[in-house]
């Protein structure tokens, strides 16, 4: 067992180094192309090494979107949709892993994740049981639902580390309640019906306001 657990954390740096040295080639390769151009990038070999984990993230995430895509094998406006929501849960990913590091959640408002997940929940009220809202390919098939799930995970956990975890984390001052409020009367007064069931039409509405109205607690943060 101790061979096996040597033999395997080898391969697993192997892997990191080799993976780290193609993006480092590749950046090269980038450099000399832009160079033809007259265009100068303003990173350096230094900067790409010290961005190494952003940049593989960013790799799997369009290696994801590339499998996806050749799952679907098809093409339409509607994979707008499924994109965009795979967009917004490696955005969360992105924000969960900066947390991590960084140990805090300074800078992150919490308001701002209540309404985000708040959005999605009625999102998928919709789209779990109906589906009058779902893409008409097949990244309608659980694909489109289960990113939002995902994503709503990742929500909680952030939650969770703002609530237990990091008690120190910025206070929030906007009072999120009344767009939340005012989504839940518009959401119901004015909503399409693709559905044909008022209150999953009415749900879907809902989550758009929510998630115009979730940017506002982030705002006022990043603006004081």
């Amino acid at each position: 067992a101790t061979v096996f657990c040597c033999l395997r954390s080898g391969s697993t740096v192997m892997i990191d180094r080799l993976l780290e040295d193609s993006t480092v080639k590749l950046w090269i390769c980038g450099r000399d192309f832009a160079a033809l151009f007259g265009v100068e990038l303003c990173y350096t070999e230094k900067d790409v090494r010290v961005h190494m984990k952003d940049i593989m993230a960013y790799k799997l995430f369009a290696v994801a979107v590339l499998a996806i895509w050749l799952f679907v094998q098809e093409f339409s406006l509607s994979s707008f949709i499924t994109l965009a929501s795979a967009i917004q849960g490696f955005a969360f990913l992105l924000l969960a892993r900066q947390a991590g590091e960084e140990g805090s959640m300074r800078g992150i408002s919490r308001k701002m994740l209540f309404t985000y997940g708040l959005a999605l929940c009625f999102r998928l009220w919709s789209t779990l049981f109906y589906l009058g809202y779902l893409p008409v390919d097949y990244s309608g098939y659980f694909v489109y639902q289960g990113t939002d799930v995902l994503t709503l995970l990742v929500i909680v956990n952030l939650m969770f580390r703002a609530l237990h975890r990091y008690p120190s984390a910025d206070e929030d001052s906007f009072w999120v309640s009344v767009p939340i409020a005012v989504a839940l009367v518009l959401g119901w007064l004015v909503h399409p019906n693709l559905d044909n069931v008022e209150h999953a039409d009415a749900a879907w509405m809902t989550s758009l306001w929510l998630e115009a109205a979730a940017f506002f607690p982030q705002i006022l943060m990043v603006s004081r």
